[in-house]
């Protein structure tokens, strides 16, 4: 491919930084378009007491480590400096019109030439936007999972109700939100946790009241258990990383073996059942290591699941809601009156500020006739980056979980190689059955509402890599043991513990370390 075709990216969060900085390494000509004033993404828009829920060492691309000190969680501002420091470092700032929103894309002029024609709508009135400077050989969406306008609910007599009603992406420009007396937060994700534990905090007197809204129940686990952190236990090694999704992969090798061969009616019967086993209640050992105890109202009954998700506890966060400090309501917002919230089985009065936590309605922009490959809540994808039927476009950052920026990372690298030509693809059939296993498996678990994006587990990221041609095994290359190392026991088995238990985290993906060994496997094919 011509190395000076011209990409678009849309989107300069994280996965289009990434893409930007692939894509201008390589030789092409980029331009980025991010409809606010600074890089960042969700970043540098969200609420100012955002922080990540992982550990800031797995945040971060692994050829640029944070060059200031961060927190051990880094917060939204710690981030959002970060992403600046990486596009001036990559001379990324420069191929960014900022303030400029793609709400088009189109056929170019020329019929048949590749690529795609933008429309935008711009605030800066010196940039050249003429229809040449918007058409491109090349798209990539960076707009991400957590892109779109803001759910805003509706509740009978909200019109009558005499205090703000304010969804959590308009917090940063509402500072004095959760500095009320009375605050009630509807929600239970990340959050409204977040939301909840900042008003708790600042709790001063024993009549101020922070009330937690929420239909359905979800575990929150600790980030320590027995001193053991949990993502370097369940997510940071290969052993336990890959495992669950091995366990998967083979159950599901053995439901196509065995499952041709039921009717429609056993199929389906089958689907209950397990339906029913999936929805049983957790052992009490589970609720046990992650800190509940008998009687925590915030206490799931469920397995993870469809019926309850999973989140990482804050600081103290349940014992906040057995004290009190935090009430817990399990039910649904049935009307609004002056200062009074209506629950089924109860009434909040004299609240003074009610916060919706209530998510994102996706409006990502896809191009002309394929508005349909947007639901829940993203869009399901091969590998989770490419669609079959939309050529000459793709979409990074539609991952999600512990390890994103490795997976981001290893997911540019494989559109690299797609574009170039370089990946043998399978056929359109046998990637859509992939997007409607990932479907049907979102679907289980997170209803019609949600669940697209990929995993970015470390099985994903093998799969990538075994896309192109880039061993997973990133410990045993680094010691240099694969493709042809050394035959001593010793270093093999040190290799092999490294392997299995050791950290796995952004500086085994650096960017020029795996686009030499592409190279380098193209050049002894």
């Amino acid at each position: 491919m011509d190395p000076r075709k011209r990409v678009a990216v849309i989107g300069a969060g994280m996965a289009g930084l990434a893409a930007a900085r692939a894509f201008k390494a390589t030789g092409w000509d980029v331009t980025v378009f991010e409809a606010s004033a600074r890089v960042g993404g969700v970043w540098a828009s969200c609420y100012e007491f955002a922080r990540l829920q992982t550990r800031s060492e797995s945040y971060y691309f692994g050829d640029f480590p944070f060059p200031f000190p961060v927190d051990e969680f880094a917060t939204a501002d710690q981030l959002q400096a970060y992403f600046e420091a990486f596009a001036l470092h990559f001379g990324i700032k420069d191929a960014i019109r900022f303030n400029t929103k793609v709400v088009r894309i189109k056929e170019r002029r020329v019929q048949g030439l590749p690529g795609w024609a933008l429309e935008v709508s711009t605030l800066d009135s010196s940039a050249d936007l003429t229809s040449d400077s918007l058409e491109f050989d090349f798209v990539v969406s960076a707009q991400g999972l957590y892109s779109g306008a803001p759910k805003m609910l509706s509740f009978p007599g909200q019109e009558d109700f005499d205090a703000p009603i304010i969804h959590s992406a308009h917090l940063k420009s509402h500072p004095g939100a959760l500095d009320f007396q009375n605050v009630a937060i509807v929600g239970l994700g990340k959050t409204a946790v977040d939301c909840a534990m900042r008003h708790a905090n600042n709790q001063n007197s024993i009549e101020r009241q922070t009330h937690l809204i929420f239909r359905t129940p979800a575990w929150f686990a600790p980030i320590r258990i027995f001193g053991l952190r949990l993502p370097e236990v369940f997510e940071h090694n290969r052993v336990m990383g890959t495992s669950k999704d091995t366990w998967r992969s083979l159950w599901y090798l053995w439901r196509g073996i065995t499952e041709p061969a039921l009717t429609e009616e056993q199929r389906a019967a089958k689907e209950a059942k397990e339906d029913i086993e999936r929805d049983k209640p957790a052992p009490p050992v589970f609720a046990w290591l992650f800190g509940y105890k008998t009687g925590d109202p915030l206490r799931p009954t469920a397995k993870v699941g469809k019926q309850c998700g999973l989140n990482m506890q804050p600081e103290r966060f349940l014992e906040y809601t057995r004290t009190g400090r935090i009430q817990t309501h399990r039910a649904t917002v049935e009307k609004l009156s002056n200062r009074t919230v209506h629950l089924a089985s109860t009434t909040i009065k004299n609240v003074d500020a009610l916060v919706l936590a209530t998510g994102f309605k996706q409006t990502m922009v896809v191009p002309d006739g394929f508005e349909h490959v947007i639901e829940g809540g993203g869009a399901f994808l091969y590998r989770g980056i490419v669609h079959p039927d939309i050529r000459d476009m793709a979409f990074i950052g539609m991952t999600s979980g512990v390890v994103t920026v490795p997976a981001t990372t290893v997911a540019v690298h494989w559109l690299l190689a797609f574009v170039r030509g370089d990946l043998l693809l399978p056929s359109r059939d046998l990637q859509m059955e992939e997007i409607q296993r990932e479907r049907k498996r979102a679907r289980k678990i997170c209803g019609d509402d949600g669940g697209a994006g990929r995993n970015g587990s470390f099985s994903h990221i093998d799969r990538l890599c075994m896309d192109m041609g880039v061993t997973p095994l990133r410990k045993l290359k680094k010691r240099g043991l694969v493709p042809n190392g050394s035959w001593n026991p010793l270093q093999w088995f040190l290799g092999w513990i490294d392997e299995l238990f050791g950290y796995y985290g952004p500086l085994d993906y650096k960017f020029d370390d795996v686009e030499a060994e592409i190279a380098a496997r193209k050049k002894s094919v």
